[in-house]
């Protein structure tokens, strides 16, 4: 059931021997970005690697499947269009945004 520009949120992921396997089949499956509470270092590169945006919110709770999501990288905030909830990204400060956004471009 997954599209391309699906979203995976979780509140907790850890780093595993297969992760990054395990995300570069999720982008392959077009998922575009990951929202966690909290992950370790070993995602987050993972997931720059398989071209899948990481970032992180204090309660992604509020997404639920097959919530519509609005991802906004320049104002650093996630909208959940179904709920009408929103969100601030914790991880992206001025240098993240650039790297992901040269990350993307090409």
């Amino acid at each position: 059931r997954m599209r391309g520009g699906d979203v995976v949120a979780v509140e907790d992921l850890r780093t595993a021997p297969g992760a990054p396997a395990a995300l570069a089949a999720l982008r392959h499956l077009g998922i575009a970005a990951l929202v966690v509470c909290r992950y370790d270092a070993g995602i987050e590169e993972a997931a720059l690697a398989a071209r899948i945006v990481p970032v992180t919110l204090d309660a992604p709770a509020f997404i639920h499947t097959g919530d519509r999501l609005r991802i906004d990288l320049e104002a650093a905030k996630i909208v959940n269009l179904s709920s009408g909830d929103r969100a601030a990204i914790r991880n992206l400060d001025d240098t993240r945004r650039v790297a992901l956004r040269d990350l993307f471009r090409g």
